[in-house]
């Protein structure tokens, strides 16, 4: 099913990957950054949405912390949704790497 919802918002030209890499990017910049660390320093994203439907496929649609089925077109919707999918680095005072 998860993989079927994949499909049908890429068909629609809505691509879920590239936008939660927006969402990564934005959260690395520096303006960001500034606001909710005082640092102005932007981070370095070397991650990309390839890699991001690729781990999100790897993990068969489910959270590597809680093994909950993630519905990857949440997105897409304009309030906050907890369940919305989102990036986590592994250390949070390092990059988004592969």
């Amino acid at each position: 099913v998860v993989v079927k919802n994949i499909k049908n918002a890429v068909k629609n030209n809505m691509n879920p990957f590239d936008k939660l890499m927006t969402k990564v990017k934005i959260s690395a910049s520096s303006k960001s950054r500034r606001v909710r660390t005082g640092s102005g320093k932007a981070r370095k994203v070397t991650i990309n949405a390839k890699d991001l439907e690729r781990k999100f496929k790897e993990q068969a649609g489910l959270c590597f912390h809680t093994g909950i089925p993630i519905d990857i077109n949440l997105i897409f919707t304009s309030d906050y949704n907890k369940l919305a999918p989102s990036v986590d680095r592994i250390d949070s005072d390092k990059l988004w790497y592969r």
